[in-house]
């Protein structure tokens, strides 16, 4: 998955990557694009199918879905699989299914993470039944996984000139974790977008709230430094932010 300032730019792109690939018995096909004249030059039978469902039009891409008409990212849940008994092995496959690579569910996810973490502590066998107070948490989170087809977020981030970093990080007693938004200003208004996030669960073994808080502002500046390398030099206006007057110091 790749982009470009301009619809010229993408078309080399494409030609370049698939006469390299061609040389080594790589055939590149699937193809998508949100601009057909992209793929104009594509035979039908090299391009991916798009998929209507509820009048959205999408294809799967890396553990996501993304619309080429709208250039939407979203997710989806197609439910729990029946089973008869919740196990550990049950709660950790459909953990493990929620493929989020740039964190945009990190509220969701960092709470899947925190009920993992539950379940290694009573030293459980992976088809056994869980305890009454995990299974009533996991009920709970399950119930809302299905909101998670009602979020979409737009592909496309606007970066001029004036683009701002503004980075944040923060912690809590059960988990901590940073994200980065990206805010443009245009003439007429100004875009401010969620560009990546992480989190971590914090250790079983009792750490304090201002390590939390050290370990978060950590997370925040390896984060930070992959995103400035990606954009560099572009993107020079950076502001990091914590409400943490011990990590500040």
């Amino acid at each position: 998955m790749t982009g470009a300032p301009t619809v010229d730019t993408v078309i080399e792109i494409k030609r370049q990557v698939t006469a390299m690939l061609e040389r080594a018995g790589f055939p590149l096909r699937t193809f998508a694009a949100n601009n057909m004249d992209i793929i104009d030059d594509v035979p039908l039978d090299d391009r991916e199918k798009i998929i209507n469902l509820d009048d959205t039009d999408y294809i799967k891409t890396l553990g996501l879905r993304w619309s080429p008409s709208t250039d939407d990212f979203f997710f989806c849940y197609n439910g729990p699989p029946v089973s008869r008994k919740t196990t550990k092995r049950s709660i950790l496959s459909q953990i493990a299914a929620l493929f989020d690579p740039l964190g945009l569910l990190n509220p969701l996810i960092v709470s899947g993470k925190i009920l993992m973490q539950q379940l290694w502590e009573p030293k459980l066998d992976w088809d056994e039944s869980v305890p009454q107070d995990i299974y009533t948490q996991w009920r709970a989170f399950q119930d809302h996984l299905c909101l998670i087809n009602n979020i979409q977020i737009p592909r496309y981030v606007p970066i001029n000139n004036t683009t701002e970093i503004h980075a944040f990080a923060d912690a809590s007693t059960r988990a901590y974790g940073a994200c980065i938004y990206l805010v443009t200003r245009m003439e007429k208004e100004t875009s401010s977008a969620l560009l990546c996030a992480k989190s971590r669960v914090a250790p079983t073994k009792q750490v304090s709230l201002p390590r939390l808080e050290l370990c978060a502002a950590l997370l925040l500046a390896e984060l930070l430094q992959s995103v400035v390398a990606i954009f560099s030099p572009n993107l020079n206006n950076i502001h990091c932010w914590t409400d943490s007057l011990i990590a500040l110091c």
